[in-house]
Order: structure tokens, then sequence, then C-alpha cells
């Protein structure tokens, strides 16, 4: 099944981390596991929900959210194209999924807004549509409350970013990456991202836009901590003046 990315890939950059690889939605290499598991002591934690309705959640949001973002009229041209491939795609992976949760009824319509959901009033129905599939299918955002993150998951959290993520989004919130209009979907600053979001929606493009390797089966590597510590260090750090 084809990948679509959660957070903006960079084009022109040569070098991807391991947070910078897995919102882009590639897959990062095994060597990236032991440095993960040196930075966060504790054994990975079960999820709230299962997998596939804790992913179907986090897909459906991030669907809204791009939609939300395609209607802001804000965006260059490219970055337009860009999330309007991503949310073709994502619908089409949608209908999958929406099968996985016993959820069958839903997957004719989610294939049939793939096909033409750009049409005006489709679009509108559609996002309706994503309104109802969030309040059947909501994500468990508990888990990964930032409240819940501990001063030394905290501390982890900022070594894991400095030396997997800062190199394509940023080291601080004042080293924001600079947005190529030219550039569908550009690297953008997660200090800046989370203050521009819903914490739910942030927190979805975690939970789905973050990939493993072979050995975990490309699924998240991240536990409820470790996202919620990511989470607690984008929100509490001082925004740009």
């Amino acid at each position: 099944m084809a990948s679509f990315p959660i957070f903006p890939s960079p084009a022109r950059r040569t070098h991807r981390g391991f947070l910078g690889r897995a919102f882009s939605g590639a897959v990062f290499g095994c060597a990236i596991l032991p440095a993960l598991c040196a930075f966060f002591s504790a054994p990975p934690d079960a999820h709230a929900q299962g997998d596939d309705a804790r992913l179907l959640g986090a897909h459906i949001l991030v669907i809204r959210g791009d939609l939300r973002r395609l209607d802001e009229g804000r965006l260059p041209a490219a970055q337009k194209k860009g999330l309007r491939r991503r949310i073709t795609g994502m619908l089409g992976s949608l209908a999958w999924q929406l099968r996985l949760n016993d959820d069958a009824p839903s997957a004719p319509q989610a294939r049939a807004y793939a096909q033409n959901w750009r049409a005006p009033e489709a679009k509108n129905d559609l996002t309706r549509w994503l309104d109802a599939l969030i309040a059947r299918h909501p994500l468990d955002t508990s888990p990964y409350d930032p409240a819940l993150a501990r001063p030394q998951d905290r501390a982890k959290a900022l070594a894991l970013h400095n030396a997997y993520c800062a190199a394509c989004h940023g080291a601080t919130p004042q080293d924001a990456p600079p947005e190529d209009a030219a550039v569908a979907r550009p690297a953008r600053s997660l200090y800046t991202m989370v203050r521009n979001q819903s914490r739910r929606e942030f927190t979805a493009r975690m939970v789905s836009g973050v990939r493993g390797d072979r050995a975990t089966g490309l699924a998240n590597p991240l536990g409820n901590a470790q996202i919620a510590a990511l989470i607690a260090l984008y929100q509490d750090a001082k925004p740009h003046p």
C-alpha cells in the first residue's frame, strides 16, 4: 500500500533524520531503533485503543485537518496541489481502514470521495461526512496528554528532537525551516505546527505520521510516554517573537 506522508517532507535537503523521515511517511533503518531505546528507558506501553482503531481515528483527523488547511486560502499553489494529492490518497486507504474497524458500510463512500471530492458540493459533503466519522471513530488522545510527561522524559524528548528532527524541522522555535513556495510539502517547524492546530489534530499527526522499520512491521515505534513528551516539548517551548 502506498505511504501518504502526514507531516510535510523536505524536497531539497540531503539529510533527513528519524522523525524527519517518519513524518514524511518514509521508512527509517533498523540502526535507529537502538538509539530510540537509549533515549527512553521505560518499556513500550500498551495503547488505550487497539492499533486499528487508533490509526483510523488519527487518519480521519489528519484528512480533516488537511481540508481545513486547504480552505485557509493562504497557501502557495504548489502546497495546495500537494495537499490535494495527499487527501485523495488518504481517502483511498481510508476505505480499507474502515473495513478493518467493522465499518464496511462506510467504505464505498470513502472510495467515492477519493474519486470526486474536489467538486465544490462534494467537498462540503466530505467535510460533514468526516465530522460524522470523527464522532463514530474518535481517537483517544488521553494517553498522549503532555501533562502526563515526566520531567526526565521531557529532557529525553529534547535530545531525541535535536538528534533526529532538528536537521529538517528546526532545532528551536526560532530556527524554523524556510518554506519554499515551489515545494509541495515543505518541512515545517513542529513548534509552530503545535500552535496552529488543535492538540487533537497534532496528536493524530504524531500517532499516524511516524513509521518504524521492517522489524516493527512499519508500525509507530514510539510509545504513549514518548509521544506525550514530544508534544509537551513542542507545546511548552517559548514561541518565536
